[in-house]
């Protein structure tokens, strides 16, 4: 039986059935190797590095046969095994290698159609959710703590001078300033450290047990210290706040790279949308809690002292739901690390996978293959620093970081980190002294929250189908941390991850610090002007500089970076110019630029032309494929609503 193999690059826009897409799959080394080759290098795999033998071994050949044609595209076969888990597909007329029993049909149709169609999956999302939850928790306390600024030790007596005034705002700035910098700067820094020890599940406890005991001290400091003076109070607290941002720092890297490598490609944005939505709930509650104590306690140190020690409590429920949560499969996948061990990625998916055997083969085969064709690209690489160096002179780790960090950095132009810092003082300045302002102010923060994470929901759906971009607004900034997670290879997953969030993490530092004095000096009005300005400084940088990663493999978003910047933010330009002439000025002989690009780079995505298969080249043009049917139809290329 002849073998179609799947050498040219779908486009990303193609049209859709449910949640998965019949296309979204750029090929991988698998699509380059026939029948005989497959069996060979799949049982080779399954007894060096499984210890797999006789029928265990087999049953990875018939996985290994199933990873290879499951996303195939041709005119003739489709998208074979998922067409025919859809009964899409006609086995008599085009037989397949593998017959699939009713069971693993259902699997493999699920896999596509249902974003928890695996049991234990569900013990990583409430990992994500608790730590996400934990993340909005202590930024709550932060907000509903700063009404209190007398209590923390920074705040200037009646009679004050307006440089008192001043330096106290700066005090304060600093004391909300300063976890976030130790996030960005000592967090971020050591996660790729703690990561490559410890894994992803033991950096997360790490994480949580030192925001679990940074939490309890920063509470009892109001109820055990007042003897001294108030810069005494601050100088703890500010001390104290500084091993929490460590481990929020260790966190918000260690939690989406947990996310990203155990998610099903089809539902990973959806999936790590989950880290955004639950800070949001976090913040939702801490707000909430924090307005329940400031109504009902008459003592502003017991008040203080409660919200400072809230975030223990969602601390010790990650410390518990860890415990029972799978490693990464990728974890123990990565070549040249001392890590490495195929049988223990494999355990681990086998706990991720455990209704289908079938997946869980498949999955660590085609984990292997893709794993080794990036490694392959990336020969000549060496890690120095851990690889930093590296983002910083190669063509597609540079594009990564370059990409992340512009979504990153968008997150805090447009404001929106500082409303959940500062919600409350915004508040309480537009409120006046009537009533009770501090409980007035905390309950306008929590419907602030509330609206937050609410109107995050519609992005879990918009995330997989719509571009990025289109899914920013809905979850108030879901991309940052989904895009850093999902943009570097395996072998610098770690350090780029960490890089992108600490850009993410020092600018909100930053304007923690500043914000408190800007909105004296300009009034909340005017700095809420400000930031939206600064938001369209964001739309413009997001527009030319990031590129789209949706529904792709991670170790197969090598050639969605592989282009010069320079050239995909000069389409990008064209693109728009086209798009005024197109819409605006009505002018229908207006030519799309991405026509231009055949067979090559284009806005959407990379294609490779029939020439180019049947001359004998591989997708990256390094090596021949001598083993390419020259039978093969030509593929079906999607430019939009466009068949080619």
């Amino acid at each position: 039986m002849a073998h179609y193999p799947a050498v040219a690059r779908c486009q990303q826009n193609g049209h859709r059935g449910n949640r998965g897409t019949h296309h979204d799959q750029i090929p991988d080394s698998l699509a380059l190797l026939n029948d005989n080759d497959l069996r060979e290098d799949a049982r080779r795999f399954a007894q060096k590095k499984l210890g797999m033998e006789g029928s265990q071994a087999e049953r990875l050949v018939r996985a290994a046969f199933v990873a290879r044609d499951a996303n195939i595209l041709t005119p003739v076969l489709g998208v074979a095994y998922n067409r025919l888990a859809h009964g899409e597909h006609d086995p008599v007329r085009f037989p397949l290698q593998v017959a699939l029993e009713e069971e693993e049909l259902e699997a493999l149709m699920n896999e596509r159609d249902k974003l928890f169609s695996e049991r234990d999956i569900m013990k990583v999302t409430v990992v994500v959710c608790s730590a996400a939850f934990l993340q909005g928790h202590v930024q709550a306390s932060f907000n509903s703590s700063s009404l209190y600024p007398k209590e923390l030790g920074v705040y200037s007596l009646s009679g004050a001078t307006d440089a008192e005034n001043i330096g106290a705002q700066w005090a304060l700035g600093g004391l909300n300033a300063v976890p976030w910098f130790a996030a960005a700067i000592l967090g971020c820094t050591l996660a790729p450290v703690v990561n490559n020890l410890f894994g992803r599940k033991g950096a997360i406890a790490i994480s949580a047990s030192l925001i679990l005991v940074s939490s309890i001290v920063s509470g009892l400091i109001p109820l055990f210290e007042k003897d001294y003076t108030w810069i005494d109070r601050w100088r703890l607290l500010f001390s104290i706040r500084i091993i929490n941002g460590i481990g929020m720092g260790i966190k918000a890297v260690s939690t989406p790279i947990l996310a990203s490598e155990t998610a099903i490609r089809f539902w990973r944005g959806s999936f790590i949308l989950a880290w955004q939505l639950w800070v949001a709930c976090g913040l939702m509650a801490g707000l909430l809690l924090n307005l329940i104590f400031a109504a009902t306690i008459k003592s502003n140190d017991i008040v203080v002292s409660l919200m400072l020690g809230s975030p223990f409590i969602p601390a010790v429920l990650l410390l518990i739901f860890i415990w029972s949560c799978p490693e990464s499969p990728r974890f123990y996948m990565q070549l040249n690390s001392k890590n490495y061990n195929p049988k223990k990625a494999y355990e681990e998916l086998r706990k991720i996978r455990g209704s289908c055997e079938l997946l869980a083969l498949k999955d660590i085969y085609l984990l292997h293959k893709t794993i080794e064709e990036e490694h392959r690209m990336q020969q000549d690489t060496q890690r120095r620093t851990w690889g930093l160096f590296d983002l910083f002179t190669q063509t597609r780790l540079r594009n990564a970081l370059i990409s992340a960090s512009t979504v990153a950095l968008s997150q805090q132009l447009c404001g929106i980190n500082v409303s959940a810092f500062y919600s409350g003082t915004l508040f309480l300045k537009s409120l006046g002294s009537k009533g009770n302002p501090i409980v007035t102010a905390l309950g306008l923060s929590f419907g602030f929250g509330a609206v937050n994470f609410f109107c995050g929901l519609p992005a879990i759906k918009t995330i997989d189908t719509l571009v990025h971009a289109a899914a920013y607004a809905p979850g108030l900034g879901p991309i940052p941390f989904t895009l850093a997670s999902e943009s570097f290879p395996q072998s610098h997953r770690e350090i780029g991850c960490a890089c992108v969030i600490s850009v993410n993490l020092f600018f909100a530092g930053l304007l923690s610090i500043f914000y408190p004095r800007i909105s004296d000096v300009m009034t909340p009005p005017g700095s809420l002007g400000l930031f939206s300005g600064l938001t369209l400084l964001a739309w413009v940088l997001v527009y030319f500089l990031v590129e789209e990663t949706r529904e792709l493999s991670l170790e197969n978003l090598y050639h969605v970076f592989s282009e010069p910047k320079g050239k995909f933010a000069h389409l990008k330009y064209r693109r728009l110019l086209y798009l005024g002439r197109r819409y605006l000025l009505r002018d229908k002989r207006a030519k799309d630029p991405a026509d231009d690009e055949e067979g090559s780079f284009n806005l959407e995505g990379f294609e490779i032309s029939a020439e180019t298969r049947q001359g004998g080249t591989s997708v990256d043009g390094s090596r021949p494929v001598s083993h390419v049917d020259p039978r093969a139809p030509v593929e079906l290329v999607h430019r939009g609503d466009r068949v080619r």
